[in-house]
């Protein structure tokens, strides 16, 4: 039995375009696919990469096409359609990007997609192909107690942020949980506990049982400024967003691409410069714990993709199950 072995980033690649049109997809939305699930695993990003690809692969076949709205110069409104997520959020982020590049600044709304997958993605790009500040946020399905209550409302509401360097990009993409959902739902199918202060049962006992995590919620990070920070996510790409999930107002999840030109602001050299100054000035600093280097965010998924390009992916049984490699 396969327990782990490599796979080059471009064998991957071309397995998930060859397995999404075999299910029926137009070779567009199968490149946009592939090239999420490919980013996700080259930067460590397990949970949001192969585990989500079976979910992806029950619509390959929707040829719903996503619309688009202007409605101010800088902001579009994108109708997903139906269409899969990461298709619809590629030309969500295009249309901030171009918006952007035009004007200094862009925004995209979109609602009204399947499967979202790895919030960073498209700040990566804006960042990586054209040079921009790029960020993402999504109001998520509620599986969130907010501070103070143990009912669910909130989502995992994940929010990205991309700055461009002279090198690859550094990229912030969190969830506002301790835990992504998608790890949580892979406990409780194989029997796993969580680690404490995840979550809550349906009467707001604290369990580590993953069963009883999805009967109850989730909690957020830091208390009640994570709290806080969902609540931002909720009503950026939530409420304000027409027909969009907010709070107890079940509908389509909501994201929000915002794409910004720096050299509307000084010079773009100056920041990136500026931006590796900051992550340099971090991991120079004093550690807490001698045996615990400090890192700026996104430094570690970056090094993971880097060395992807050269040195392949690394598929756990279950991923070289899925693609038919054992």
């Amino acid at each position: 039995m396969v327990k782990a072995m490599r796979i080059s980033v471009k064998d991957l690649h071309e397995r998930i375009c060859t397995m999404m049109m075999n299910e029926g997809a137009l070779p567009s939305r199968a490149q946009a696919v592939a090239d999420e699930i490919v980013y996700a695993e080259a930067c460590g990003i397990k949970s949001h990469g192969l585990p989500m690809l079976p979910v992806v692969l029950r619509r390959a076949g929707n040829a719903s096409e996503p619309t688009v709205e202007s409605r101010l110069p800088t902001v579009a409104v994108v109708a997903g359609n139906g269409a899969p997520g990461p298709y619809a959020s590629k030309i969500a982020m295009d249309e901030a990007i171009s918006r952007a590049e035009r004007l200094g600044l862009g925004m995209a709304a979109l609602v009204n997609v399947s499967t979202f997958l790895a919030t960073g993605y498209g700040p990566w790009r804006a960042a990586r192909e054209h040079g921009l500040v790029g960020v993402c946020c999504s109001a998520a399905d509620a599986k969130v107690a907010p501070f103070g209550s143990i009912d669910p409302i909130f989502g995992t509401n994940p929010l990205a942020v991309a700055f461009p360097t002279a090198g690859e990009p550094l990229v912030v993409d969190l969830a506002i949980t301790n835990m992504p959902a998608a790890e949580v739902r892979h406990a409780a199918a194989v029997s796993e506990a969580l680690p404490p202060g995840v979550a809550i049962d349906h009467a707001g006992a604290p369990t580590t049982d993953a069963s009883m995590a999805l009967e109850g919620a989730m909690l957020p990070f830091g208390g009640y400024k994570g709290s806080a920070i969902a609540f931002i996510v909720e009503c950026l790409s939530g409420a304000m967003i027409p027909g969009a999930k907010a709070g107890n107002f079940a509908a389509d999840r909501g994201m929000l691409f915002i794409a910004l030109q720096p050299a509307a602001l000084g010079d773009p050299a100056d920041l990136a410069d500026r931006v590796e100054q900051v992550a340099w000035d971090i991991s120079a600093s004093r550690p807490a714990k001698a045996d615990i280097p400090p890192r700026a965010p996104g430094v570690n998924s970056r090094a993971d993709w880097q060395a992807a390009q050269n040195d392949g992916i690394v598929l756990q049984a279950d991923g070289a199950k899925l693609l038919g490699l054992a």
